[in-house]
């Protein structure tokens, strides 16, 4: 961050001096004292289970340059009061945001968000120094304490945008007013916060009302949503996908024994021939998106197709660990909606081993929809012919149930009631050549199952 004086913080938050200089410097942003660095000002953040307010003194002791709390606080140090500390801290960053002029790019949909991100920023950073946000630093929260990693020398920002209701993904863009607008897909991930697809598309469209008409929208032309969403944008549209009508259209695919993806693309700059060392049809899938934005940006195509044969994907995305034991364990455990796990299998059914082993998490905040996507996901387990499947949580229990209802062995089902279970009964499981793919949602926590097969 680019050091800014406490009199701006409060210009920019509507705040009040409680105490302090106001021309005190401030080098950083936190939101937790324990990765507070000297120099940071503390937002006293607020929730169902936290008080910023408790954790002043220990700001202070770790060399904080000054506080934002939301009522009156006794101390001699920098403090400036605001009426909500997280609103302030989403407007210190709209004005911090607004010192620069670099490229926003926001990429939101249901499904491949992080990886598609991380391949635009690997992408852009082919033209200059580039910000992304990390991990999954994407919601009021991450995405403001990002933009505080802005430089003078930042040409390209890339920001991931989480959406968990109406005018969430509009109060975001508002802050970081992207340039170019990225939806991935619409799915059933979150249905039962918004009710609805038709809820959920509207809901991601708001990127596309935020973008200014110099701007592009990049959207999936396979998306049963593309018409409704491309009659939302205001900007030019780019689309992405299999249709005839994409403008970054897929015109041949083939997958290896290691599910890893060679696959050819028609562009507008020229075509396009790429393998991503990450097993997974939707990684491919994200490389499109990837590929659009490239495209907008002007990077040339073999800048593109060296930077998408080098990439590495996010830890718990689809990440391939080979055991000491001779078996490959996919471990992603970092989330599961119905068309990723769907995605995941029909990626694991295409790989070499002696055995295909499933250890499949519940699908979580699926609302009424849970029942018939669980039963979905089993009945493609047993179309696909899998050898083995793990089941880990009471809705995964339909999983296993409707894969043995349409002909899978029920003595080839194991069921658990928890991720700590599983992992100690899953590596008693597994032999030398086998694959195991584990998946299931965050809440689950699967990755125990990962550490388990690992270190057994």
């Amino acid at each position: 961050m680019e050091p800014i004086r406490a009199s701006e913080v409060i210009s920019a938050c509507k705040g009040q001096l409680l105490s302090g200089n106001p021309d005190a410097l401030i080098t950083g942003i936190s939101t937790d004292t324990r990765s507070l660095q000297p120099g940071d000002l503390f937002f006293a953040l607020t929730g169902e289970t936290s008080d910023g307010h408790k954790f002043l003194a220990d700001a202070f002791a770790r060399g904080a340059s000054g506080v934002v709390v939301s009522r009156k606080v006794e101390t001699h140090q920098l403090a400036i009061r605001v009426e909500d500390t997280l609103v302030a801290l989403g407007d210190l960053a709209r004005y911090y945001r607004d010192k620069f002029d670099p490229i926003v790019i926001g990429v939101t949909g249901s499904v491949g968000k992080t990886t598609t991100k991380e391949m635009i920023a690997a992408i852009a950073a082919t033209l200059g120094p580039t910000l992304r946000n990390p991990g999954n630093f994407n919601n009021e929260i991450g995405l403001p304490l990002s933009l505080f990693g802005l430089a003078r020398d930042h040409r390209i920002v890339v920001l991931e945008m989480a959406m968990r209701g109406p005018g969430q993904i509009a109060y975001l863009a508002e802050i970081a007013k992207p340039k170019i607008g990225v939806i991935t897909n619409i799915h059933l991930t979150h249905i039962e916060l918004l009710g609805s697809l038709d809820a959920i598309a509207d809901a991601k469209g708001e990127l596309l009302e935020a973008l200014p008409e110099n701007g592009t929208s990049v959207l999936n032309a396979d998306d049963q949503y593309f018409e409704r969403l491309r009659s939302r944008a205001r900007t030019r549209v780019v689309s992405f996908g299999e249709s005839p009508v994409a403008d970054v259209r897929l015109i041949g695919v083939s997958v290896d024994e290691q599910g890893c993806c060679t696959f050819t693309v028609s562009a507008p700059s020229g075509k396009m021939q790429i393998r991503i060392p990450v097993p997974g049809e939707h990684i491919m899938r994200d490389a499109l998106a990837a590929i659009a934005v490239g495209e907008v940006l002007g990077v040339p195509c073999e800048c593109i197709q060296e930077t998408l044969s080098q990439f590495e994907p996010p830890e718990k995305r689809s990440n391939a660990v080979r055991s000491d034991k001779g078996f490959l364990v996919i471990d992603d455990t970092y989330n599961a909606s119905p068309a990723s796990v769907l995605s995941a299998l029909r990626t694991l059914s295409m790989m070499m081993g002696k055995r295909k082993i499933a250890v499949l998490g519940d699908m979580l905040e699926l609302g009424d929809f849970a029942r018939e996507a669980h039963a979905q996901v089993g009945r493609t387990v047993s179309d696909l012919g899998l050898d083995v499947l793990v089941v880990v949580g009471k809705l995964a229990k339909l999983i296993s149930e409707a894969a043995v209802d349409t002909g899978f062995p029920a003595n080839c089902v194991h069921h658990c009631e928890n991720s700590t279970l599983a992992a100690q009964e899953v590596p008693a499981l597994v032999r030398e050549g086998d694959v195991i793919l584990v998946k299931g949602s965050r809440a689950m926590k699967m990755e125990r199952i990962v550490e388990a097969l690992i270190g057994c």
